[in-house]
This record gives C-alpha cells, structure tokens and sequence, in this order.
C-alpha cells in the first residue's frame, strides 16, 4: 500500500473509534472545516454559492453518530456559466478541479485537555462524468487543532491537508489550513474568516460575517480572496442548517 493511501485509510480508521463530548457553537468557516461535529442522530446541511463570472454550488450533508464522530457526503464544484446558460463539466486537469465530484466523509474529533480539541477528517469519492473513460478517484485530508477563547466568543482553529492529483488540477499537495470565529453582538453576527495555503483551486481566503437568522441558521456572506492569479476573486453565500448549535 502507498503511504499517502495508508494515511487516508488511518484517517477513517481513527475517526472511527474514541469518544469525547460533544461541543456547541457554529460548526465551520467558510471553506475550513473546524473540529465542531454534529450531535447524534441529527443532520447538518450547507449549501455555498460561488458567485464571479459562474456560479458554482457546493453542496454538504453530514449526519451526527455520537462520540463526536459524523459521516455525510459532498457535491462540489457544480459550476452554471451565465453567459451560456449552461452547466459545466470537467475531467481533465486543465486549471480546474475534476467536477463535479461526488465525496463521502467522515470526521472525527477529540478533545485535548480542557482547552483544545483536534479532529481528523477526510473526503473521497469520484468526478461525477459516469460516462467518461477519464473518471477519477479524488482525495482530500486535513487534520485542525483548535481552541475556544474569551469565553466561548472566539473560535480558532490551525492545521494541515492533503489532497490527491485528482482533487486538484495539478500534482498532489499538501498545505495550511487556518480560520476564525469571532461573536460580536449578541450571538447574531459573527465575524467569519479563513485561509487555504498553496495555489491550487482550492487555495484561496474567505473573509466576512454570519447573521442567525435563527439560532440553528445562520447565512454567511464573504469575499474570496485567491492566492495566485490564476484564481479568482468571488463573493461567497452559505445557507446553514446545524441543529447542533447550542445558543
């Protein structure tokens, strides 16, 4: 077996076993995930949009197993371009990620001490062309040790990833992941940031604000700032549903 695919499969094995308690706050940034889990038996749901000269969706349904362990699925990189009115699809690596993708995950986090916890995660699956010769396996890793601080207020989270050669558009890469979360008023907006080191498609900041419209659904509006030129600048729309918030 290859390293790299002995590391992802110690990735699933470790999210399978241990316990710890379960936390209560927003469960991720904007794009880096943040060591927060679904509780037992409930169903977290986020839908982001992508907005520049396309529009791309990015779909993730996760469902809580207890013992601070979720399980869930990902649809990525559904891209409509305005101007054609059409949806796009990719499998060849040429400045872009194979997509759509199809991914399951799984997360699993423990709690260090007191004051931080770490969770390991990973996604894997397929590009969704079923008809094409060029179907791929897609891999992304990470691993994020974070801490709440100022009393449950602020939320930060550091740590790594790793994604395959068919996850990216280019060789495979590993690479820093960091984010924020800062409650300024009254448990209704939050101030939201991360970052995604390197230059791949995926490496690119998200800054901005979440606004509860309920305690369970908060809509997050931010601007990417990308790494290279390559990249492009975009704004940023999530729709949330977490019935793990605790308020």
């Amino acid at each position: 077996m290859q390293p790299i695919k002995r590391l992802s499969t110690y990735v699933f094995l470790l999210a399978i076993i241990g316990s710890s308690p379960y936390l209560s706050a927003q469960q991720n940034f904007f794009n880096v995930p943040s060591y927060e889990i679904t509780k037992k038996n409930k169903i977290f749901i986020q839908e982001q949009l992508n907005i520049n000269q396309i529009t791309q969706s990015n779909l993730t349904i996760d469902y809580g197993l207890g013992h601070n362990f979720q399980i869930g699925i990902n649809v990525i990189g559904i891209d409509l371009y305005h101007s054609k009115k059409l949806f796009a699809n990719n499998s060849s690596t040429v400045n872009d990620f194979f997509e759509p993708l199809f991914l399951v995950n799984a997360q699993k986090t423990f709690e260090i001490g007191k004051h931080f916890n770490t969770s390991i995660g990973s996604n894997q699956g397929v590009n969704l062309d079923v008809a094409s010769s060029k179907l791929k396996y897609a891999q992304f890793d990470y691993l994020v040790t974070g801490s709440k601080l100022f009393n449950d207020r602020m939320i930060m989270v550091l740590g790594g990833y790793y994604g395959n050669n068919d996850y990216f558009e280019q060789s495979s890469s590993f690479g820093v992941l960091a984010g924020t979360d800062i409650n300024i008023y009254k448990n209704k907006i939050h101030l939201v940031g991360d970052w995604i080191s390197g230059t791949t498609p995926a490496s690119v900041g998200v800054y901005g604000f979440s606004y509860f419209v309920t305690p369970k659904f908060p809509i997050s509006i931010g601007w990417q700032v990308p790494n290279t030129k390559s990249n492009a600048s975009a704004i940023v729309i999530e729709f949330t549903w977490n019935p793990s918030i605790v308020k």
